[in-house]
C-alpha cells in the first residue's frame, strides 16, 4: 500500500471522526438543558451573595480565629457590637457536620467535629448584608 492510500484513509477517517461528532451534537440538542427555567431569579440571589462578599472584603483580615481544646474563639471588630451577626460552618468534608446559629462566642467544640470548615460570618441590617469567609480546620 503506497503512502498515498494511508493519507487517503487517515484523511477519511478524521472527516468521518468530525461528521459523528456533529451529528451526535445534533440529535442531543434537544435533550441538555444548561440553562434552569427561573435562571433570572437564581442570578438574582446569587447576585446578593456576589454583593456581600464584595462588602465584607475589607474586613477579611479583620477577624482571628483561636481554638482551645474547649472552644473555638471568633474575634472581630468593635463597631460589629450589637449587630444581628451569623456564624455558618460548612464542613469541606462531610456535610452531617455543617452548622449555622446566631452568634454565641465563644462556640463550644463539643458541638463541633474535627475537620476543615468554611465558616461564613454575615451581618448587618439584613440577614444577608455583609459576608466574610474564613478557612479553619478544627483541632
Amino acid at each position: 500500500m503506497s503512502w498515498k492510500y494511508k493519507i487517503g484513509i487517515l484523511y477519511g477517517g478524521f472527516v468521518l471522526l468530525i461528521l459523528t461528532m456533529v451529528a451526535m451534537a445534533y440529535l442531543y440538542t434537544g435533550k441538555v438543558q444548561l440553562v434552569s427555567q427561573d435562571y433570572y431569579q437564581q442570578e438574582l440571589k446569587y447576585q446578593k451573595i456576589i454583593d456581600a462578599r464584595n462588602r465584607g472584603a475589607r474586613y477579611q483580615y479583620a477577624f482571628q480565629i483561636h481554638q482551645t481544646p474547649e472552644y473555638l474563639r471568633i474575634e472581630y471588630p468593635e463597631h460589629l457590637q450589637g449587630e444581628y451577626v451569623t456564624v455558618g460552618g460548612y464542613c469541606l468534608s462531610d456535610a452531617s457536620k455543617d452548622f449555622g446559629a446566631l452568634l454565641q462566642l465563644p462556640i463550644e467544640k463539643d458541638d463541633l467535629k474535627k475537620g476543615p470548615y468554611k465558616l461564613n460570618i454575615k451581618w448587618g441590617k439584613e440577614p444577608l448584608d455583609t459576608l466574610v469567609e474564613l478557612s479553619v480546620f478544627i483541632e
